[in-house]
């Protein structure tokens, strides 16, 4: 039993050595297979990118050949309506030729046969007129000859061209088939790209929305500050108006006292003559006079020359009285009544005014409200980020944003603190060029993280920082460009290195500059 399990256990080591050496080769071939597939995937990757450009330049290629085939369409047309035309010339001049033979034929036998009565005096005269027709009748075969020579080399060279024309189209359209059967297989290579473009769509569309939406917003807010801008306008010019007619208003009501000042001194005058001339008072002389009038022809006065002394003494006294009232304007009811109207409408519009004016002031306070909200909302969200983002441009430092006025967000001012490690100093004004140049930034991307944006262009924004903190920078810019692009314009080779493509001008031997590109690496996709 020994022997046997020893010669078991034998065999079955010779088999596991066998099995191994087998699973060695198999693993050994999988390691080729899969550096294969590595260079396949390159080889792979390496033609969709020059797929990309062949099927472009094929695109271009395809619609200059189809303008070709069209122009060589008309060309061959017409060429066909050339030689159609040509041959029914030929045809034509065939047709001549025979005849003029036929007819030279004649002429000839005409020539040659006897005469039987020939003409005493006109032998000479025929044969002259037969020569002479058969030289025209020859010449002209001549012509016809020559004609029809030019038409089959015309027709000839019509048909070597569209031989060439067909042979060209049939040349095109072969080019054409092998186009589009390349470009098939490119498209199907260009498919795989197809999730790339989506993710590219999709986050083009978030951007897109959120953009839409902050136009809408400022557009909404750009038309409410016309409005109240418009608004404000024409309480304005009602102000200047009002104040127009409160100052002719303040006039005339001036005139007016002056007119009563004037009559109230014209009646002190006239009680003082009534004093001085008559020894009485006016309040005397005013109940003298009603009494006399009730009296009439009854009265202490009635009859006699003491009567007409006294009606003459009252009637110069009320001459000197009118005399003293002075000119009488006969339209200042009317001229009261116009004023009254008018002061009733300028009270009326003064009101509308502080009506208007009273829903300004809501709607500025309004306004108010939603920009220190706003404000206020921003304003955390950057310091939070600030707070986030500047320990790892100072890593063991310290920054905030405070603000100068918190009790009036409309007016107040934004401080930046700054405290890199080592250093005590909160004032941006006491770091130094690279450490002030490394905060600004630090605020720059504070911003950028809490209203982020599809893109951002930088220019020369390192040029101040050392190796160590442009290293840091880099990272920060690397963070960003997971969700945006990134475009910058700089000298620093470090910078440089972590970009996908490089954009450059460089200056040729003939003195023309020239932009010239490189891609580095493929874009990393935006989520």
């Amino acid at each position: 039993a020994s022997a046997n399990s020893a010669v078991l256990l034998r065999a079955a080591a010779e088999q596991a050595e066998s099995q191994l050496a087998v699973v060695a080769d198999e693993l050994l071939r999988a390691h080729r297979r899969l550096g294969d597939a590595d260079r396949e995937l390159t080889a792979a990757r390496t033609e969709l990118d020059a797929a990309t450009a062949a099927m472009q330049e094929s695109d271009s290629l395809i619609t200059g050949a189809a303008e070709r085939m069209n122009r060589l369409g008309k060309e061959l047309a017409a060429c066909q309506r050339e030689l159609g035309v040509l041959v029914g010339q030929q045809e034509d001049l065939a047709q001549e030729i025979q005849t003029q033979n036929e007819r030279l034929k004649a002429l000839e036998t005409r020539g040659v046969e006897p005469v039987d009565e020939p003409d005493p005096g006109g032998p000479d005269v025929e044969a002259e007129r037969l020569d002479d027709e058969l030289a025209q009748a020859r010449e002209r075969e001549v012509q016809a000859r020559l004609a029809a020579s030019t038409a089959d080399q015309r027709a000839g060279e019509v048909r070597r061209r569209v031989a060439g024309l067909e042979g060209e189209a049939s040349d095109v359209e072969r080019q054409l088939v092998e186009r589009d059967e390349r470009r098939a297989r490119r498209m199907a290579a260009i498919e795989r790209c197809d999730v790339l473009a989506q993710i590219a769509v999709a986050a083009l569309a978030r951007a897109e929305q959120s953009l839409a939406a902050a136009a809408q917003q400022r557009d909404r807010l750009d038309q409410e500050r016309a409005d109240h801008e418009r608004r404000l306008g024409v309480i304005r010019a009602g102000l200047r108006e009002q104040e127009s007619v409160l100052a002719d208003l303040r006039e005339t009501r001036h005139s007016d006292e002056l007119a009563r000042t004037e009559l109230r001194h014209a009646v002190d005058a006239v009680a003082g003559r009534l004093r001085d001339d008559l020894g009485t008072d006016s309040d005397t002389a005013l109940a003298q006079a009603r009494t006399a009038e009730a009296a009439g022809a009854h009265g202490p006065l009635a009859g006699g020359e003491e009567r007409d002394e006294t009606l003459a003494e009252d009637e110069e006294r009320l001459i000197r009285k009118v005399s003293l009232l002075g000119t009488i304007n006969p339209l200042a009811l009317e001229e009261f009544h116009q004023l009254q109207e008018r002061h009733d409408f300028l009270t009326g519009q003064l009101a509308d005014l502080r009506s208007s004016k009273q829903d300004l002031l809501k709607v500025v306070e309004a306004v108010d409200t939603r920009i220190r909200e706003v404000f206020s909302e921003a304003f955390g969200d950057v310091a939070q980020q600030f707070e986030r983002i500047f320990p790892r441009l100072f890593p063991g430092g310290e920054g905030r944003l405070v603000l100068t006025d918190p009790d009036d967000m409309l007016t107040t001012g934004v401080d930046v603190e700054a405290r890199p490690p080592g250093k005590r100093v909160k004032r941006l004004s006491l770091l130094s060029g690279g450490e002030r140049s490394l905060t600004a930034l630090a605020v720059l991307f504070a911003i950028f993280a809490a209203r982020p944006s599809p893109f951002y262009v930088l220019d020369e924004v390192e040029a101040a920082l050392d190796d160590v903190n442009l290293q840091r920078l880099l990272g920060v810019i690397s963070e960003f460009r997971a969700s945006s692009q990134l475009i910058v314009v700089t000298h620093q080779k470090r910078t440089m290195e972590i970009a996908d493509t490089l954009y450059g001008v460089s200056m040729q031997s003939n003195g023309v500059s020239k932009v010239v590109s490189q891609r580095l690496r493929e874009p990393v996709p935006t989520g």
